[in-house]
């Protein structure tokens, strides 16, 4: 019984580790099918104003969802579209497309990040 109480800061240390271990573990699988579902996703949304927070980052509303959405762009895609423009993501694929009036460009975006 002694050797529980003076070993009661280490018990607590190993399970404090093993809890850090096991949420660890969780929030990487979660992280990962949501990059997958992310992939796998079609997105369409009008671009309502850029700024740098951080990196280039693009305020969307959703065209299905009507919901606004924050995209961590590639330099391209920042650099390419402008406000008013149209990006949509095609489904299975890190390809974008930007439409506006006067182009339609087509451009790997290995970085999106829709959120």
């Amino acid at each position: 019984m002694d050797t529980v109480k003076n070993n009661k800061g280490k018990i607590i240390i190993l399970i404090f580790i093993g809890l850090v271990l096991i949420g660890k573990h969780f929030t990487d699988q979660i992280g990962e099918k949501n990059l997958q579902d992310i992939f796998r996703s079609e997105y369409k949304g009008l671009v309502l104003k850029k700024f740098r927070r951080r990196g280039n980052i693009i305020l969307c509303k959703n065209l299905v969802t009507n919901k606004s959405t924050e995209i961590y762009a590639t330099r391209i895609l920042n650099k390419n579209s402008s406000i008013g423009d149209t990006i949509i993501k095609i489904a299975n694929s890190n390809l974008c497309i930007i439409k506006n009036k006067r182009k339609n460009i087509k451009m790997k975006c290995y970085e999106l990040d829709f959120k």
